[in-house]
C-alpha cells in the first residue's frame, strides 16, 4: 500500500494506520493538519501531517497545491 520509510513505534501496521487516516478523513472532512490532531487524540495515535498528506494522496483524497510545488528563486 502506503510505502512507509520510519519504524513502528505504536505498535500499528503501516497498513493498519493508512486505513486510519482514510476513516478519519471519511468521517471528518478535514486537511490532513486538523487530522494529526483528531488522531492524536481520538485514536490515540501519533501521525505526522505530511504522512497523513501521503496517505491521502496516494488514495485519491487530497491533493497538491501547485503554487508550493514550484521553485521560488
Amino acid at each position: 500500500m502506503v510505502r512507509v520509510r520510519r519504524t513502528l513505534f505504536s505498535g500499528v501496521s503501516a497498513f493498519e494506520e493508512s486505513e486510519i487516516v482514510v476513516e478519519a478523513y471519511k468521517r471528518f472532512k478535514f486537511g490532513a493538519g486538523m487530522l494529526e490532531v483528531i488522531i492524536r487524540i481520538r485514536y490515540e495515535l501519533s501521525v505526522s501531517h505530511n504522512h497523513i498528506h501521503r496517505c491521502l494522496m496516494y488514495h485519491g483524497l487530497g491533493r497538491a497545491e501547485e503554487s508550493k510545488r514550484k521553485q521560488r528563486k
